[in-house]
């Protein structure tokens, strides 16, 4: 029975997690709302919620909800537990630059191995002023997903889970709920692999956040991964539809190879890529920390 109630507990907080992004959600989507059905005089409130911009301001504001969400909850429940989010990283903007050169590398090594085994083709590079437009709003709004999500799930949900369960359970689980959150995404159940892939994306991300001990890391990795998956490779990211992008490519083959219309992240190529960054990852900074520990007990 002991055993149960910190369970119990967690997903008490979770519940009460998702209440309160809800509340949020409503009061700060009625001005939004409002705001939109001035600038889109005749369109009813079902084609509003489909129309591009409005679909990029309710990413927003889930963004800024979910932050602030967590932040109520650990100001309120998890300020005294020991809990850290991650936050108070030494250095953080270097481990930032870092992750995001990890990201970099990795989607670029997913798409240049598609790209090699025939799952797509290029058909223009271009970088006119609704390509720029784009790569200033995608830079921006891959920003406030990357540290929406990682605070969300590798600071608050991970860290909660950490404290009762241990690292590994804890980065098993906040992977299943990451990738649960992407269920709603378009052409996520087309195959196996958007699924797969969202799961082991959450691993890299959860490894990342455990070998460096910070957030910024993973943070770093999750904003370039999606914002060079759209707005440079112009891939669907997670099912989304990014529109202007430097590369202009169009899919080809089956989808297990191209991703299809779920982007990158739909490809078995992908789902390589992953498992080996997950090991780099690991070694990386096992290697640097082992190494760290070594000159210190030289000295």
């Amino acid at each position: 029975m002991n055993s149960i109630k910190p369970i119990m507990r967690i997903i008490g907080k979770l519940l009460l997690l998702v209440v309160i992004v809800t509340l949020l959600m409503i009061v700060v989507m009625i001005p939004v709302m409002i705001v939109g059905i001035a600038l889109h005089d005749g369109l009813s409130i079902e084609e509003l919620l489909v129309e591009p911009s409005m679909v990029k301001a309710m990413m927003v504001v889930q963004g800024i909800c979910v932050i602030g969400a967590v932040m109520i909850m650990y100001v309120s429940f998890e300020r005294k537990s020991g809990l850290s989010l991650g936050w108070k990283e030494r250095n953080g903007w270097r481990a930032a630059i870092a992750g995001s050169n990890w990201g970099i590398a990795f989607m670029s090594a997913a798409f240049l191995s598609i790209w090699a085994f025939g799952g797509l083709i290029v058909e223009d590079v271009r970088l006119d002023a609704s390509v720029v437009q784009g790569l200033v709003f995608g830079l921006l709004l891959f920003a406030l997903v990357a540290i929406n999500e990682e605070l969300l799930c590798r600071g608050y949900i991970q860290g909660l889970l950490r404290l009762k369960t241990g690292p590994t359970l804890a980065i098993m689980i906040t992977s299943l709920l990451f990738t649960a959150l992407h269920l709603m995404n378009d052409s996520v159940l087309d195959s196996p692999f958007p699924l797969i892939n969202l799961f082991l994306a959450g691993v890299l991300l959860g490894v990342s956040r455990e070998v460096t001990g910070g957030l910024w890391v993973p943070i770093g990795i999750h904003f370039t991964w999606n914002y060079f998956q759209g707005n440079i490779y112009g891939f669907e990211v997670s099912g989304n539809v990014i529109g202007d992008s430097i590369v202009q490519i169009e899919s080809q083959g089956h989808q297990l190879l191209s991703g299809g219309e779920f982007g990158a992240e739909g490809s078995l190529l992908t789902t390589m890529i992953l498992l080996l960054s997950i090991y780099v990852i690991w070694w990386w900074y096992r290697t640097k920390r082992e190494a760290l520990s070594d000159s210190i007990n030289t000295l």
